[in-house]
């Protein structure tokens, strides 16, 4: 007789969240529930492995990760009366210093699967090891905040899936995706939009998977003191015309 199969987590959403609380593989948090009403509530109160799934909504926060976390837009979750919608949350910053999360008006996980790229022991300044930390982010729309990048990689990797990255409204130096030394990034069915740039790789590894770009004013991706870059089945048009290029330097 064959075994039965778990169902899948976002399946879930009728069951008990002492049930939730006995699967030993990861913790599971929602945004809003009784204990957060915040995406920034529950990231502090996470587990590196945890998984936080998210109600559709728009949750106004700029949210800062420094450990392994899967973000997933929970777009059968109910936030408004049952409706369906967009998970929209302000911006993403991944980095291995302090955790924070600053609510702003609008102005350790084992690899991904298809992560292709070989693991780099050490780079960066003066050699320092780089994080193995991977976050992921699933179904949401980062609409960007204002002076920054929508999604923010400065330590260990970033998958994203089904995800939309927009830069903030009347900003005039915006990117969607900023990825530094030692760093590396994967972009699964996302679209890269209103921005002047899609990606801005400044070293790093950064791969781009059925992906579409609309509404850029440069460059879809700019890759600079050698950035590894991996385009497959993407439709990417720059502003000016330009999918994908090799700044100097």
């Amino acid at each position: 007789r064959l075994p039965l199969q778990p169902c899948p987590p976002h399946r879930l959403a009728g069951a008990a969240e002492s049930r939730l609380a006995r699967a030993p593989a990861m913790t599971e948090l929602r945004v809003p529930s009784a204990r957060f009403n915040t995406v920034g509530e529950a990231v502090r109160a996470a587990e590196a492995g945890s998984v936080i799934y998210v109600a559709p909504g728009l949750y106004n926060e700029c949210v800062t990760l420094n450990r392994a976390l899967t973000l997933v837009g929970d777009v059968r979750g109910t936030r408004f009366g049952g409706k369906h919608g967009e998970v929209v949350i302000g911006a993403v910053s991944v980095t291995a210093s302090a955790i924070g999360v600053e609510d702003e008006p609008e102005g350790t996980r084992k690899p991904h699967p298809l992560w292709h790229f070989d693991d780099e022991a050490r780079r960066g300044q003066g050699g320092a090891r780089a994080s193995d930390m991977t976050v992921e982010l699933q179904a949401v729309t980062l609409r960007g905040s204002a002076n920054r990048a929508t999604v923010d990689v400065m330590s260990g990797k970033v998958v994203l899936e089904d995800c939309a990255l927009r830069a903030a409204m009347g900003c005039s130096v915006s990117t969607c995706l900023k990825l530094g030394h030692g760093c590396a990034s994967w972009l699964v069915r996302c679209e890269l939009s209103h921005a002047n740039l899609g990606v801005a790789a400044v070293g790093g590894k950064v791969t781009l998977e059925r992906c579409v770009s609309t509404g850029l004013h440069r460059a879809v991706v700019e890759a600079r003191a050698g950035a590894r870059v991996l385009l497959t089945e993407c439709d990417l048009r720059g502003g000016d015309g330009v999918g994908a290029c090799s700044a100097a330097g």
